[in-house]
């Protein structure tokens, strides 16, 4: 904002929060091209009683992922977070 800098590289989750806390989020544009991607796994311990929900949980995170409803839930808890930060 001082013209010190054109771009700042930083996670795109992180670096829109600290932009809203800063109360600068419609100054900035956050680019939605990833620099860098990794896959997650979840694993549950072989004595875990939550091992048989294994197959079920991986089914829902396929859905999640694929028809948007992950997307929609990330945008909807931004919102809530924004709130919140706003009552502070």
């Amino acid at each position: 904002m001082d013209g010190k800098a054109d771009y700042l590289i930083a996670g795109y989750y992180p670096g829109v929060a600290e932009a809203a806390k800063q109360g600068l989020k419609d100054k900035i544009v956050a680019l939605n091209q990833a620099l860098l991607s990794q896959e997650m796994f979840v694993a549950f311990s072989k004595k875990s009683p939550c091992r048989s929900l294994a197959s079920k949980f991986g089914q829902g995170i396929t859905e999640l992922t694929t028809d948007d409803s992950f997307d929609k839930m990330l945008v909807q808890a931004e919102k809530d977070w924004e709130s919140a930060q706003a009552r502070k």
